[in-house]
């Protein structure tokens, strides 16, 4: 019987996949994981500063380059600061209008995805990585 209780014991001792984890890409309870990607289809560098919750990030991306990150969705928004030759924009890359766009029907525990696209004309965006032009991508924001 003692095998027994040890058994037990080891059952209910917490491990690292059950613990909240910094990063949300492992776990996301009563909640949607999101998957954020932004692809610059721009002919030089553009700088951006990411700014969310629970990151800060600045990121460098060259044409056809992407950057990449998950998070759990319970109320948080992210914004990004671009910076591309003289042109400067700041965004809101995630929020409830966002969400909107990007959130297509899935099982509780799949991952949602949201696609930007960097463009000379502005910023669109995609709930899936289709090719452009379609009816899939919509213009967004433009460069002030």
């Amino acid at each position: 019987m003692p095998g027994l209780y040890l058994l037990v014991a080891l059952f209910f001792i917490p491990t690292n996949s059950y613990v909240y984890a910094n990063n949300a890409s492992e776990n996301c309870f009563f909640t949607s994981k999101w998957h954020m990607i932004i692809t610059s289809n721009l002919p030089s560098d553009v700088k951006i500063f990411l700014q969310g919750d629970d990151m800060e990030q600045n990121v460098v991306l060259s044409f056809g380059n992407g950057y990449g990150w998950y998070f759990c969705d319970s109320g948080r928004a992210y914004t990004g600061k671009f910076t591309w030759g003289s042109k400067n924009t700041t965004l809101d890359l995630y929020n409830k209008h966002i969400n909107k766009i990007c959130y297509h029907y899935r099982f509780v525990m799949g991952t949602q995805h949201c696609y930007w696209l960097i463009r000379s004309e502005g910023f669109y965006v995609s709930w899936r990585n289709s090719p452009f032009p379609n009816s899939d991508w919509h213009l967004e924001y433009s460069w002030n």
